[in-house]
């Protein structure tokens, strides 16, 4: 799965930089309702956007289960938190961890890339217009899957029903 991360994070990069010669100037950067542009700017503020988005979401996907190692207890949030971050769950915990950090960095990865594939054929018509139904139709996708997501993450850290563990 970080191979998957580090190649849709590469995507968006060879994405937005592609954008420099693709998009017009000056280029629509945002979009009200209607799919029509309310905001203005040249390609490089859209390309840096977009690299500036993907860098902080892959490094946060990366950072946060090397932190869960190293913060203390009290300042972790997690399901059954007692249980999970015992000294024999602990190694178990990180890596469920960092299985659920790739997935959420990979899906939102590629939710940015699609809304940069949008954005730079919303450039690209004339009038230049953003197709509002398959912007909306990427939304309430990417929301199903993180509630998806969420569901299983519950899941993923339940007690075991055979331990003693008693939930407080």
């Amino acid at each position: 799965m970080r191979n998957l991360l580090k190649l849709c994070f590469l995507a968006n990069i060879i994405l937005a930089a592609a954008s420099l010669f693709i998009l017009p100037d000056p280029a629509a950067t945002h979009f009200g309702f209607g799919g029509q542009p309310d905001n203005w700017g040249p390609p490089s503020i859209c390309a840096m956007i977009i690299v500036v988005i993907s860098t902080l979401l892959f490094a946060i996907t990366l950072f946060v289960p090397f932190m869960i190692k190293r913060i203390p207890m009290q300042f972790v949030n997690m399901p059954n938190k007692g249980y999970w971050l015992t000294m024999e769950n602990k190694p178990k915990a990180v890596k469920k961890i960092t299985s659920f950090m790739m997935e959420f960095g990979v899906v939102t990865l590629v939710l940015i890339l699609c809304l940069n594939l949008l954005t730079i054929k919303a450039n690209l018509s004339e009038p230049v217009w953003l197709n509002e139904k398959q912007f909306i139709t990427l939304l309430v996708a990417y929301m199903l899957y993180m509630i998806h997501w969420c569901v299983k993450l519950c899941i993923a850290f339940r007690v075991p029903k055979d331990n003693p563990y008693k939930l407080t």
